[in-house]
């Protein structure tokens, strides 16, 4: 009698045992995979797929117009397109670096490279010198920082994310202010002798 009694005990001891090991394996909602006991958090983000595309498609830009910014500082012909160079790499090394921390958390796997066109237009740009190469760098300027402000302005109003639409609230006066540097250069390019009247023949 004392051995089935302890026979029976020791059953109810393993069968409890295991069922902890199983609680333990699952999450609120069910097992855990190997990637969630590494790594704290699901594989899959909970991001709206607007909010997805547009932290990947800033990454992408981002990384863009640090490279662009690179060469405006290196190869710019005039002081305010070295200027902007510099402000493009320093404020959006800073910006990637915040976005980086942004889709670890939200578990977005952000690209590495920059995307085939962008990749020609930097191309484009290694390719000229002096005044072409300003010009050029003005263009370009101008027209990512217009997409970009459309973009920020409608994550900043509309994301369904707290942290998406805050990082857009912080980043869009940056992007507005990149775009106001590049119009004042636009206009620097008019030649002031191109204002300026043509002489009128002296009398003999």
């Amino acid at each position: 009698m004392k051995i089935a009694l302890t026979l029976s005990i020791s059953t109810l001891i393993l069968a409890g045992c295991a069922q902890t090991e199983d609680r333990d394996s699952m999450g609120a909602s069910g097992p855990i995979t190997s990637t969630e006991r590494s790594t704290g958090q699901s594989t899959t983000s909970y991001l709206s797929e607007q909010d997805q595309t547009f932290i990947k498609e800033t990454a992408q830009g981002g990384m863009m117009e640090v490279k662009m910014g690179r060469l405006g500082a290196q190869k710019g012909h005039s002081e305010a397109v070295r200027q902007l160079g510099q402000k493009l790499v320093q404020d959006h090394s800073k910006a990637n670096q915040e976005l980086k921390l942004l889709a670890s958390q939200k578990n977005v796997t952000l690209p590495t490279e920059v995307p085939t066109e962008l990749q020609t237009m930097l191309a484009h740009l290694k390719s000229l010198e002096g005044a072409e190469f300003d010009k050029a760098f003005k263009k370009h300027a101008l027209e990512h920082h217009q997409e970009d402000i459309q973009k920020f302005q409608k994550a900043s109003e509309s994301s369904p994310d707290g942290d998406v639409k805050a990082f857009a609230q912080k980043t869009l006066p940056v992007l507005q202010q990149h775009l106001k540097m590049a119009q004042d250069i636009d206009v620097q390019e008019t030649s002031p002798a191109e204002n300026v009247p043509p002489a009128q023949p002296q009398q003999p």
